[in-house]
């Protein structure tokens, strides 16, 4: 039995019980427990966060739809569920530039059809009591969908030995093709060749 006025303490459960009294002093028996649980203490932050799986930052992907994830924040027992922002900037406490926001019970979250380019997301738990950790921004997202253009060949020098040039090809013959070829800024070549 608590005391008047006695302070609860953190992390404790309680129970309350509630019976009746006429005017003459009969009572009833006591109603059944209800429990309560007292959560002062907010929960830490979530932790490795993750774009498809990588803490690569930023990450560079090929799909519109990443999925975010993160790991339930340690010695907490009690997360309720999670709040999800993607922003196109890195104020994770503003509402500004807010692109989609989500409320999830796992710790992941598949983001809707995003825009080409940069993006940020930022996570914060939520415990059973409604308190809140901090926003911890995610790694930077850079979406890309779109293919390279096809490149062009801008130049051609060729040099033969073994052979002159109009000769038939022959297997001992070394035919050496110079190319320079212009795309964008970042691309990977393939090159291939026939006859």
């Amino acid at each position: 039995t608590l005391a008047g006025g006695e302070e609860l303490v953190d992390g404790k459960t309680y129970f309350f019980q509630v019976r009746a009294y006429d005017a003459v002093g009969n009572k009833s028996a006591f109603s059944g427990a209800n429990y309560f649980w007292v959560d002062l203490t907010d929960p830490g932050d979530p932790t490795s966060l993750r774009v498809n799986g990588s803490a690569a930052d930023p990450i560079y992907v090929n799909t519109p739809s990443p999925t975010v994830s993160w790991t339930k924040p340690a010695g907490t027992n009690d997360i309720d569920h999670y709040e999800v922002k993607v922003k196109s900037d890195t104020s994770c406490v503003t509402l500004t530039n807010l692109v989609a926001a989500a409320t999830v019970t796992s710790t992941a979250y598949l983001a809707p059809a995003l825009n080409d380019g940069p993006g940020y997301w930022c996570v914060r738990a939520v415990d059973l009591a409604g308190r809140t950790s901090g926003w911890v921004l995610g790694n930077t997202v850079v979406i890309d969908t779109v293919p390279p253009t096809t490149p062009k060949l801008a130049a051609i020098a060729t040099t033969f030995e073994n052979a002159t040039p109009d000769a038939a090809p022959a297997l001992d013959n070394v035919y050496t093709i110079g190319l320079s070829i212009k795309t964008e800024t970042g691309a990977t070549y393939q090159v291939r060749g026939g006859h």
